[in-house]
């Protein structure tokens, strides 16, 4: 007895472990069973009939089976009235009649609904228009392996929820998909519904939707609500016959798809992507017809192969985001190891990376823009800051000669261009450079600037790569400078050499050479283009001008004086002229001569204490001369510079011509200028006389620290009209 007493905590603890060791039991929840509802006649109602199974399954909760076990083989129903809207989720599976063997065996003919009859009775029967094969607004519905031909309005169509599939259907032929025998309106519409497959990437699941008077797939609203999007077509024949080769169009386009976010075959999995042949309208039509005000677009259109329709191969219509402009392939041509480059050009957004499909066709397009009948290959081109793009691309096949190319760009929010203008495959790359110079002023003075605009453009239809322009400069002329807008200049005397790179087709490289001609009858120049490539027409890659040259007898005139002045000190004086230099004697150090005068000139030192000058730097294309004190020149004291003093060579300009002097009216004479930085100016002893020839105004002290200008006329540069000099340049 004592035996059978347990401690009470102890019967808790047994208690609770063998609780734990119980299995937990599910709660269950209210769930309607799936019904399997089976066609069994060709009837159009009563017991066995399609009709019959639809009512039945719209009166029952919850997902239904559709079934087919009509006898076996081919069997076709020809409903007398509209078949009922399919409201409740249900599986139309066809492919389960007896002897199905991946083409559907099934077949729905609408060619009898008629209006009822009159009296008394009309001719004939008046079909009644606007009637759909299946009307589905139950979501999660599947109409599978059925042929849907002759209604008067579109095979199917899928409203309401959504997230159906339509799958391995024959819409708008007849059973053997071989004859049309359309719908009045398109082959499936997706009306005001989302989330929707239509075929599939298993092969049995793609449709082949042909023949229909209206488009071949529709996805589109009836209104501004933004539905329909998110829709996926995939893995379809649309256009064609069952194998997939032969004509059997849609009058209007392939796919229209007028909302957003919907996707036109795909990258992966492999078979994602549609055939879409034939249509009387174009392949596809993208647009934003339907779209609330601001809504992104993302249409894609990939993979998918798209030729032999009537208009463009895809058309981006009203709305519809345009993601590149100015598209085009230039180039294609193959490789000696293998497979094939293909070059072209676009426009987008800035920095942003794009999918590039490539797509080969048969034949090219009557718009130029191409269509896309086998995907080649593909690669990612990201556009520059300003949204352009050139690239080359491997296709890693050898492409047949002539076979004409094009293709697509797709950005990060999904949406797809248009087709690129296409280009046809060459045996070799080629780009057709053609060179153009131009020469002003023609005549030229001599001894003035002569200035060449050469051009050299690539017509294509390749990138020309290692493009290089060589150039010869005349002979007789002072070379000034050469720039290019892009690549780098070089030059040995009288030969120029532009390393420019590369100049995709249709851009341009212009290179600009000033020269100053000296002596002779002409300046004779010759400029020569080449690239890497072949070029199919080298007579245009060189150009020579011969410019005449007129005798230039008009001296050099100083036009400007400026000092670079610094917080304590004159560091130099810049001398600017009236036209090019000879570059020798503007660096002859006897051409120039400073002094230092103090108090005013005296008979023991007419010309002043002698201040030394580093070597004259001269810029012949500013055409200034810069003279640098070996000291820098003290502020508060009075300076006199001389050129061509006594004993010097003579400044002359390119033609031989001597400067002017401003003491007296003839060229080689003298030049005196008086400069001074916070000084009174001395009272000179004589006074310099003034060239007959009309003055100009000259721009006479510039300071770092503080600019302020003392205008007076060329050639007028005398002790005397300096009076008050310094104090015109306080700070």
């Amino acid at each position: 007895m004592l035996s059978s007493f347990r401690d009470p905590s102890a019967r808790t603890a047994s208690r609770s472990a063998r609780l734990a060791r119980r299995p937990g039991v599910e709660r269950f929840e209210a769930r309607a069973l799936m019904a399997t509802l089976s066609v069994t006649n060709v009837t159009d109602s009563g017991a066995g009939s399609l009709r019959q199974a639809i009512l039945d399954s719209n009166a029952a909760a919850g997902a239904d089976t559709i079934a087919f076990s009509i006898g076996s083989g081919r069997q076709t129903i020809i409903p007398a009235s509209p078949l009922p809207q399919v409201t409740d989720t249900v599986a139309i599976d066809a492919t389960t009649q007896p002897g199905y063997a991946g083409t559907p065996l099934i077949e729905l003919n609408g060619s009898s609904i008629f209006y009822p009859p009159t009296d008394p009775p009309s001719a004939s029967p008046v079909p009644i228009p606007g009637v759909h094969g299946l009307v589905i607004s139950a979501g999660g519905s599947v109409v599978r392996g059925l042929v849907i031909n002759r209604f008067t309005g579109s095979g199917i169509v899928l409203t309401g929820s959504g997230q159906s599939q339509i799958a391995a259907n024959y819409i708008g032929t007849d059973a053997a998909g071989d004859l049309p025998l359309g719908n009045g309106m398109d082959g499936v519409l997706v009306l005001d519904s989302r989330n929707n497959l239509i075929g599939g990437t298993s092969a049995a699941d793609g449709n082949l939707i042909s023949g229909n008077s209206g488009n071949g797939i529709q996805l589109t609203a009836s209104g501004f609500r933004g539905l329909s999007a998110n829709n996926r077509v995939l893995g379809n024949r649309i256009g064609t016959d069952a194998s997939g080769t032969f004509d059997i169009g849609n009058s209007g386009y392939g796919v229209v798809a007028s909302t957003g976010g919907n996707a036109i075959g795909a990258v992966t999995p492999a078979g994602a992507g549609n055939v879409i042949a034939f249509n009387g309208g174009g392949g596809v039509l993208l647009g934003a017809f339907y779209l609330p005000f601001g809504q992104q677009v993302r249409n894609s259109v990939l993979s998918n192969s798209i030729y032999s329709n009537a208009l463009q191969g895809i058309t981006v219509s009203y709305g519809a985001e345009v993601s590149v402009f100015g598209a085009s392939l230039t180039s294609a041509f193959p490789l000696a190891g293998g497979g094939t480059i293909v070059q072209g050009y676009f426009s987008g957004s800035p920095e942003t990376a794009y999918l590039i499909q490539i797509f080969a066709n048969a034949f090219g397009d009557p718009s130029g823009a191409g269509e896309g009948q086998t995907l080649v290959g593909s690669t990612t081109v990201t556009t520059d800051s300003d949204g352009q793009a050139n690239f080359e691309a491997g296709v890693p096949a050898t492409l047949a000669l002539n076979q004409v190319l094009s293709a697509t760009a797709t950005d990060p929010n999904s949406n797809t261009s248009g087709f690129f203008r296409n280009t046809r495959v060459a045996a070799t790359a080629e780009a057709d450079l053609v060179l153009v110079q131009h020469a002003s002023p023609a005549p030229v003075l001599s001894g003035d600037k002569l200035t060449y605009q050469v051009t050299v453009t690539n017509r294509g239809p390749s990138t020309a790569t290692g493009v290089t322009i060589k150039g010869l400069l005349p002979a007789n002329a002072v070379f000034i400078s050469a720039k290019t807008d892009q690549g780098t200049v070089s030059r040995d005397q009288r030969a120029l050499n532009v390393a420019v790179g590369t100049l995709y087709s249709g851009e341009s490289v212009t290179l600009t050479v000033v020269v100053t001609p000296t002596t002779g009858v002409v300046a004779s120049s010759a400029f020569e283009a080449s690239a890497d490539q072949e070029d199919p027409t080298p007579d245009d890659n060189t150009s020579s001008i011969e410019v005449g040259i007129t005798p230039d007898l008009v001296p050099p005139t100083v036009q400007g004086v400026r000092l670079r002045v610094g917080l304590r000190s004159i560091n130099a004086i810049v001398l600017t002229f009236s036209k090019p230099l000879d570059p020798i004697q503007a660096v002859n150090p006897i051409n120039f001569a400073l002094q230092l005068v103090r108090g005013g000139q005296s008979s023991n030192n007419p010309h002043g204490t002698p201040v030394a000058l580093g070597a004259p730097v001269y810029d012949p294309s500013a055409q200034t001369i810069t003279l640098t004190p070996t000291k820098p020149l003290s502020l508060g004291k009075f300076y006199r510079l001389t050129l061509n003093g006594v004993g010097s060579a003579g400044i002359t300009d390119l033609a031989g011509n001597l400067l002017v002097g401003n003491n007296n009216s003839v060229a080689g004479g003298s030049y005196v200028i008086d400069v001074s930085r916070g000084a009174a100016t001395p009272h000179p002893t004589h006074v310099v006389k003034t060239p007959t020839r009309k003055p100009a105004n000259v721009r006479l002290v510039e300071s770092l620290v503080g600019r302020r200008v003392f205008s007076g006329p060329a050639g007028s540069v005398v002790p005397s009209s300096y009076t008050n000099f310094s104090n015109s340049f306080s700070s």
